[in-house]
Order: structure tokens, then C-alpha cells, then sequence
């Protein structure tokens, strides 16, 4: 999908979930202190760095003494296993996608320390800066989602990207898209 494509449909989108998008903004308000939203540099398309938008899930804290959250983490909030079990704390990166910075449908951004990492690790994996990163991905759509335990489950991630990029159509993506709602956005992670 072209990128004047994907942002009429995250336009869309943002006006159709306007409403649960509203409620799910002031749930986190009334719950827990702090921000609403929670921004987060990843790296996208061409390795360009952009700051990801998320609804908070976890208490606030310093940003220095951030650690991305594992199974059993304490720091999430009651609210925030929800939308992190429905993935409903993604919506807010249709924002990224109406920026240019995403699109609906690619691999998943990572922030810069875990790219360079994996750079190190798996020789195709600079392909991924190949196409914008999404919401959604082959990968995703295939129960590969969450917190990553070691290198080698990461490896299943990568090959999934590379055979998205690789065989990447307007009907691929609209499969993956219709997978992604059919399926749920059920994670069975933190």
C-alpha cells in the first residue's frame, strides 16, 4: 500500500475509533498518574529515527530509569495489561502512520539498541529498513509479537519480515490487515 493509501485509512480509522480512542484516554487519566501517552524513539524507514506513540500501560517513571517491561512486571498498570493483551495501546501510532513515519501494514519498529544489536547478529536484517515499519506484520499475524526471550526466537520475527518485504502486494497487505482484525489483537504477553 502506497503511503497516501495508508494515511486516508489511518484517517479513517482515527475518526471511526474517535470515541473508544476518547475513552481509553481518560480510563488511563482517572487510573494512574502521569501522561496519557508514552513516546519512544524506534528507528523506521532507511534506519530514520521517530518517536513511536503508545498509550501508557506502565506506571511513570523516569525516562533514564526506563526498562522495557517483561512478563510478571509490576510496573503495569491493571488498565495497561488490558490494552496490552488487546494491543489496543498501539492505536495511537496511527498518528505515526498519518506522519509518513509508519504504515499499517510492515515490520514492527525496535528502539536503537536493540537494532544494533540485531545488526550484529543477523546478516539480512538491515532489510527491514527497507520498507516503513506498521502496526502490523507477517510476523504479528503469525503469533510472533511481544517481549522477544533470546535471539533465536528474534530470528523467526526477522525471517518473517524478510519474506513480508519480499513478497510484499496491496492483497498481502490487505491479508495481514484482515487477519490482524479477524484474529484479534489478542497478545498473551505483558
Amino acid at each position: 500500500m502506497g503511503t497516501l493509501t495508508n494515511k486516508l485509512l489511518a484517517a479513517f480509522i482515527l475518526v471511526l475509533l474517535l470515541p473508544l480512542l476518547l475513552t481509553l484516554a481518560l480510563l488511563i487519566r482517572l487510573t494512574s498518574k502521569g501522561p496519557v501517552f508514552y513516546k519512544q524513539q524506534r528507528l523506521g524507514y532507511c534506519k530514520q529515527p521517530f518517536a513511536i506513540y503508545k498509550f501508557r500501560t506502565m506506571k511513570a517513571c523516569p525516562a533514564e530509569t526506563f526498562k522495557a517491561a517483561m512478563p510478571g512486571d509490576s510496573r503495569i498498570t491493571r488498565l495497561g495489561h488490558f490494552l496490552r493483551k488487546t494491543s489496543l495501546d498501539e492505536l495511537p501510532q496511527l498518528i505515526n502512520v498519518l506522519k509518513g513515519e509508519m504504515a499499517l501494514v510492515g515490520p514492527r519498529p525496535y528502539v536503537p539498541e536493540q537494532n544494533h544489536h540485531y545488526e550484529t547478529v543477523f546478516a539480512n536484517y538491515h532489510l527491514r529498513y527497507t520498507v516503513p515499519p506498521g502496526m502490523t506484520g507477517w510476523a504479528q499475524v503469525n503469533g510472533l509479537r511481544g517481549y522477544v526471550k533470546s535471539d533465536a526466537a528474534m530470528q523467526e520475527r526477522v525471517n518473517a519480515d524478510i519474506y513480508y518485504i519480499h513478497h510484499k502486494t496491496l492483497l498481502f497487505d490487505l491479508k495481514i490487515m484482515l487477519r490482524t482484525l479477524i484474529h484479534g489483537f489478542i497478545n498473551n504477553q505483558p
